[in-house]
């Protein structure tokens, strides 16, 4: 999907979820639509059904040619969480494409809090309601007082659920799943000279916090993390867009200074 009306392009690779993006334009333009002021927003997603050899690496490629198809020659990228796992790999195997990149509550290969959270999914996804998925998801995702002000009103217990639940590709969401558990691009960030900017929550619980930083480092980039925050951090921080916008407006000063690395942890 695309909106936008800016002057340059801007790629989204979305994180995990139980459906694909089909249906949400609208939503999604609207979430995000302080992006389109300056940039044409591209938001990519996975391809539908997951081919059983889909990696990363073909993950990134099969980027690099929508992008292509659309005409898109190089593209600011906004990669969250499995999203940011494609943007790394991107930025390797096609670093002309990439002007600049921004990794949202990402790793660059699954630490123990994340292999967790993904083996337990892969095991309850093929015998789980979705919407009970969806609801323990969003609990894990978001802070305490974000999941008891709206898990209410997204996931509202006698609402009718038969289109609901034939929407979730069950075997798609345990191959993604699989796919998370697949990245290990760790000893390749020094090969990345892509201008970066990495973003978590110190409250994250679906990755160990610490990885953020282990990827900033990798990479040698600024890190910025959110104290009170966890993983839908770009679900509640107020700031979070313009701090994306701030980022890639001033990557040419940034380039021309060296300014990369500054670690912002809490």
């Amino acid at each position: 999907m695309n909106f936008g009306v800016g002057n340059r392009d801007l790629l989204i690779l979305p994180g995990l979820s139980t459906v694909g993006i089909a249906g949400k334009g609208e939503s999604l333009a609207g979430r995000y639509s302080a992006l389109g002021k300056d940039h044409r927003v591209t938001v990519l997603d996975m391809p539908q059904p997951i081919p059983e050899d889909f990696t990363f690496e073909t993950a990134a490629r099969t980027a690099a040619l929508a992008m292509e198809s659309l005409g898109i020659a190089r593209a600011d990228v906004l990669g969250i969480s499995m999203g940011g796992m494609i943007a790394q790999y991107l930025a390797l195997c096609r670093p002309e494409m990439v002007r600049s990149m921004v990794l949202v509550s990402t790793v660059s290969g699954p630490d123990r809090i994340l292999k967790e959270n993904l083996d337990r999914w892969i095991r309850t996804a093929p015998n789980a309601r979705r919407r009970e998925l969806e609801k323990t998801m969003f609990a894990l995702m978001h802070t305490q007082s974000h999941t008891e002000r709206f898990s209410g009103l997204l996931f509202p217990e006698n609402s009718p659920s038969g289109d609901y639940e034939k929407e979730f590709d069950r075997k798609r969401f345990v191959a993604l799943c699989r796919l998370c558990l697949s990245c290990s691009v760790y000893e390749r960030l020094s090969g990345i000279a892509v201008p970066a900017l990495v973003i978590g929550g110190a409250g994250d619980r679906v990755m160990d916090p610490e990885s953020f930083w282990l990827t900033a480092e990798g990479l040698g980039c600024e890190l910025f993390i959110y104290p009170e925050l966890g993983h839908a951090l770009y679900d509640e921080a107020a700031d979070f867009l313009q701090r994306v916008l701030s980022f890639f407006e001033g990557i040419d000063e940034r380039s021309i200074n060296g300014e990369h690395h500054q670690d912002k942890r809490p």
